[in-house]
């Protein structure tokens, strides 16, 4: 009986490339992926102001509403054991529309504005499915790697 070592050693290598491979392509693939899916299901539940026809914002253009669910972002950064992504928002009153804010009239408060938690929904709905993408996203560079040697 003989055994060819070469095998061996050739899938030893694609064990390593693995390891690289999944550190580098798959940490970024899985967190674009899952922040992507994030802005998506935040940009859905976020409202939208609804204006009068003749309404005008400072500069006398027509008022447009969206503009907050148009400012959902995402950026990514490389750390040292993988990617990591953000999802942000940078328009001011974004906070207010999240979780909710006081009515103040002279100096009194007459109210609260609940929060409409676009953000925190999101962050549970995408937790829910995370582990499964990741681990199919994660299969699917295993296969890749073994079939291609790539």
């Amino acid at each position: 009986m003989s055994f060819n070592f070469s095998q061996l050693v050739a899938f030893q290598k694609r064990l390593k490339q693995l390891d690289k491979k999944i550190q580098e392509k798959t940490c970024k693939s899985i967190a674009d992926g899952l922040a992507s899916k994030l802005v998506e299901a935040t940009k859905q539940r976020t409202p939208v102001g609804h204006y009068p026809k003749n309404a005008k914002d400072k500069d006398g253009k027509k008022k447009r509403g969206g503009v907050l669910r148009r400012g959902w972002k995402s950026k990514g950064f490389k750390i040292p054991r993988g990617y990591e992504r953000v999802v942000y928002n940078d328009i001011e009153y974004t906070t207010y529309v999240e979780y909710g804010h006081r009515i103040v009239r002279n100096e009194q408060t007459i109210g609260f504005v609940q929060g409409h938690h676009m953000l925190e929904k999101s962050v549970n709905e995408i937790k829910r499915i995370a582990d499964s993408y990741a681990k199919q996203k994660a299969e699917e560079t295993i296969k890749e790697v073994l079939r291609f040697g790539k």
